[in-house]
């Protein structure tokens, strides 16, 4: 009886989402928006989480009262950690109560895209909004170091022109340097380069701002690591996502011989080491890496231990990965990084391949043997002087026009001063 039941609701929902979404797509053409509603998705694979970018803008408004701010979930019972707001709904997005406040909102943040954002999972159950009578904010979550958008090679598939025509109705695409500018209107062709907002990172906000001005979340996050860390140096190994269904794409595999020299390693040097995986498991033959995780010199701090990966930067004392644009963030605080390149050629030719020459735009040594990377982390162990390098400080300046914590109301001030050119 209960299966029976159960199965029965799962037809009803399959049926009625549908039927909303129709609803919803109608009245969206006619409806009248609100410049003061501002929609916020949840993490677009984690979607009981909200963090990076668009947390990183909310923090900054969420005690703002003229500034109506709806959260959107997938669930109806969510619990994600926020404190200390005013003004704030959070919603499941495919209720009538959600689409119902999205019909009314004039402002739409995304981190990847709203296509994608505003979805049940990827193309199934997909919000299809008036982007011509919004304001579309993409909040891209990291500054591009791979080809991601236009320029991937793996862009395929039938949502592609729905992501292209969306990329034309940005207000805004975010960005952190001139250079990270032009490299973003690459990838999100065909947006305006007028469009494209050099404001930097809000999540990099969390890199640099007192402890004491972090949400009660990101405190507790804090104070998690610290404690794993206690008076050891902190290193973290954070490779990127891998392709694997291209021939030849392999996350790297330690052998047991690697890991017991890793664990000498770090008990010769007074460190632990923090493992942070790519959050998208597309594969079971990940980095075998977490097999080996002992809580005692090796700890697991991806995302499901950590929300924020900055949090996870800033408390770093290396930073050590293959091509994830992580790194940049390690640049951000002048931590010095490392790349274990074990498979550069192939990612370069391919798989994604990346936007930029390595060797030019990395300022830490790019290495493919594991011993390699210990005994030139253990050298500048020692020494500290990658950071104070010339290489290191014009790779800092490329990728960086802001270096503060005022990312978030760089961004708030350019949405308000859109909405208000709306008003008139």
């Amino acid at each position: 009886m209960f299966v029976k039941s159960g199965y029965s609701m799962i037809i009803k929902n399959e049926i009625k989402i549908p039927f909303l979404l129709l609803v919803f797509r109608i009245l969206d053409y006619f409806w009248p928006k609100k410049n003061n509603y501002w929609a916020f998705p949840c993490h677009l694979i984690e979607r009981g989480k909200f963090m990076g970018n668009t947390r990183g803008v909310f923090e900054f408004v969420k005690n703002n009262i003229s500034i109506k701010k709806i959260i959107f979930t997938i669930s109806d019972e969510i619990d994600l950690n926020i404190d200390n707001y005013e003004n704030t709904e959070i919603v499941n997005m495919f209720s009538a109560k959600g689409l119902m406040l999205l019909l009314q909102s004039g402002v739409v943040l995304c981190d990847h895209t709203v296509f994608m954002n505003f979805s049940e999972r990827w193309n199934h159950n997909v919000i299809k909004m008036n982007l011509k009578k919004r304001i579309i904010v993409n909040l891209w979550h990291g500054i591009p170091l791979k080809k991601i958008q236009h320029l991937s090679p793996s862009e395929i598939g039938e949502n592609v022109s729905e992501i292209k025509k969306e990329r034309s109705f940005y207000t805004g695409l975010i960005a952190s340097s001139s250079i990270d500018s032009y490299a973003m209107g690459a990838c999100f062709y065909p947006i305006k380069p007028q469009n494209i907002w050099i404001t930097g990172l809000p999540r990099n906000d969390y890199l640099v701002k007192a402890l004491e001005l972090l949400s009660q979340n990101y405190k507790t996050q804090s104070d998690k690591i610290l404690q794993i860390k206690g008076d050891k140096k902190l290193i973290i190994y954070a490779p990127t996502y891998k392709e694997v269904a291209v021939s030849g794409s392999v996350y790297y595999q330690f052998s047991d011989d690697e890991i017991k020299k890793m664990v000498n390693f770090l008990k010769r040097n007074n460190a632990v080491l923090g493992v942070r995986l790519h959050y998208y498991r597309n594969s079971s033959e990940l980095c075998n890496i977490e097999k080996f995780i002992d809580n005692e010199y090796i700890f697991d701090l991806g995302q499901s231990v950590i929300d924020e990966a900055g949090l996870v930067v800033r408390f770093s004392d290396i930073f050590i990965t293959d091509y994830s644009s992580l790194f940049l963030d390690a640049l951000y605080v002048n931590k010095p990084v490392f790349s274990f390149a074990y498979d550069k050629k192939h990612y370069e030719e391919k798989q994604r391949g990346l936007l930029y020459d390595m060797g030019t735009v990395f300022p830490g040594p790019i290495l493919s043997k594991f011993e390699d990377i210990l005994n030139s982390v253990e050298d500048e162990l020692k020494k500290n002087i990658q950071i104070n390098t010339v290489q290191y400080k014009l790779a800092r300046q490329l990728f960086y026009e802001h270096i503060d914590g005022d990312n978030s109301e760089r961004v708030v001030e350019l949405i308000r001063y859109h909405t208000n050119i709306c008003q008139r």
